[in-house]
């Protein structure tokens, strides 16, 4: 998470962006094994792709990969983002445990030899999330006041599983926020240090063809807004990035593409081949039929599908392609000038939009699903027919699930067996994120 702050995310987001573009991907912007190396990605354009009065904020960004060692890419794969934590909050951190910003960091598989502890928390360490239960242990050891051991070894045990999720999960409290509200609390930095998880990449699925756009990637991210301990919060990266387009734009907002290429701003990260979430190989594409399923930003990626599709020749098109996205507004229909065109240019066979807030019953993409479910019946019975869902949040998957089940059979073991097939074939795939 990322606080809201004073203007102080401004300066965050220049000072980063002035560090990415003056020097090489920094080598304390560790990678494990399982990783790619981090590699700087140049930002070319960005604009907001819902309107200045929608409730949720969207943004569009176009990426140069011509410096990246991989430039290649298909629709399905993703962008992982090196994000880098508030300086505000590694600074307040330090202060309250003692420490030196300059004291060298205990060396660790995501923190390389010579990195300094302030370095480490800036860029190697994850301390927004929520703690494990050996750290809220190890705190609870470091405890001068009884009281504050008593009760994080409470929060740490089993006794303790509604009050961690109320704190951590409900109210999403930070290592700092924790050590604040147990003041007693002083700990090493070689004690702590080994304790935090590696702070991990944020991926976001290309929206974009390198078949239109060759060494450049589009992605898109909503800004998701929380309250943190009551104060207003945004996602780590996500806040990052639109702090940066913001201060690039000198506005809050910019509905038409903003050029910056010329402005050498850098962001740090690495291309992520999908192996589940593609298209069907270019042997099986042209019999192939497609129901796409993505309310929200899950839409995105299906925007880089219907893009490359639009540029291959007719005969290898799949037979058909249908499209339900869900929003709550008309003014949070991203792409749709794209994916009006993809329609009537017949690359998208049908396009149907649920607007959940503009009508006095919700209507999501199950409804509109159902409503058409004897031509999806056809298509998932088909052994060319793919289903793709798309988006954010277990309970959606589910949502979609329950009604493909439906729409399969009225008999609820014969629709087991049918989204069984669909699953053991990979003709089922998903791309979901919390």
């Amino acid at each position: 998470t990322q606080s809201h702050g004073d203007g102080s995310r401004m300066k965050r987001a220049s000072a980063i962006a002035s560090f990415f573009a003056s020097k090489e991907p920094p080598s304390f912007v560790s990678s494990s094994n399982a990783l790619p190396a981090p590699e700087r990605l140049k930002l070319c354009s960005f604009r907001w792709l819902t309107s200045a009065e929608a409730s949720k904020r969207v943004l569009h960004l176009r990426l140069d990969l011509s410096a990246c060692s991989v430039q290649t890419y298909q629709p399905g794969d993703s962008i992982a983002i090196r994000c880098v934590n508030d300086e505000s909050m590694v600074h307040e951190m330090i202060e309250r445990l003692n420490w030196s910003r300059d004291v060298p960091s205990v060396v660790l598989p995501h923190i390389p030899d010579g990195v300094t502890v302030e370095q480490a928390l800036l860029f190697c360490c994850d301390i927004t999330g929520a703690p494990s239960r050996k750290l809220l242990k190890t705190l609870a050891e470091s405890a001068s006041d009884a009281d504050d051991r008593t009760r994080m070894e409470a929060l740490a045990g089993r006794d303790g599983r509604e009050d961690y999720h109320r704190l951590f999960v409900v109210e999403r409290v930070s290592l700092l926020g924790l050590l604040q509200r147990f003041p007693s609390v002083h700990v090493s930095p070689s004690v702590l240090m080994p304790l935090l998880p590696a702070l991990l990449p944020r991926y976001y699925t290309v929206t974009s063809s390198p078949l239109l756009l060759q060494n450049y990637a589009e992605i898109a991210f909503s800004v998701p807004e929380f309250e943190v301990s009551g104060k207003p919060s945004r996602g780590l990266c996500t806040g990052f990035l639109e702090d940066l387009c913001s201060e690039l734009c000198n506005a809050n907002h910019c509905a038409v593409d903003m050029d910056v290429s010329d402005r050498s701003v850098f962001l740090t990260g690495s291309i992520k081949r999908s192996t589940v979430f593609e298209l069907p190989a270019p042997a099986l594409l042209s019999q192939s039929r497609l129901l796409l399923v993505g309310p929200g930003t899950g839409v995105a990626p299906f925007r880089a599908f219907l893009q490359h599709l639009s540029l291959l020749p007719i005969n290898e098109r799949p037979r058909d392609v249908w499209l339900f996205f869900g929003c709550r507004t008309e003014a949070e229909f991203i792409y749709r000038s794209d994916f009006e065109e993809f329609e009537s240019n017949q690359v998208l066979t049908r396009l149907f939009v649920a607007f959940s807030w503009s009508a006095d019953d919700k209507v999501y993409v199950t409804h509109k699903m159902s409503e058409v479910s004897e031509p999806l019946r056809s298509l998932l019975l088909d052994p060319s027919g793919y289903l793709y869902v798309c988006g954010d949040g277990a309970s959606m998957v589910k949502d979609v699930r329950a009604v493909v089940l439906s729409i399969l059979s009225e008999e609820p073991s014969t629709a087991q067996r049918l989204w069984a097939d669909l699953v053991s074939q990979s003709r089922y795939r998903a791309e979901v994120w919390s």
